[in-house]
């Protein structure tokens, strides 16, 4: 199953990345304004690829 992210809340990738999102996103969030902060700064702050965010952001 390579390539799918699993819907398993425990499974320590799931945690990891939705720390990166969190910790990404309270730090841009500590600079700008809410509405300044785009996708493109989370996921390069975060250093994940665009595409992952989605399953995260449900």
């Amino acid at each position: 199953m390579s390539g799918v992210v699993s819907s398993n809340s425990n499974d320590p990738r799931v945690i990891r990345t939705r720390q990166l999102i969190l910790d990404a996103f309270l730090y841009h969030l500590s600079l700008k304004n809410f509405n300044s902060i785009t996708i493109q700064n989370i996921t390069e702050q975060a250093t994940i690829n665009r595409a992952i965010l989605r399953p995260f952001s449900g």
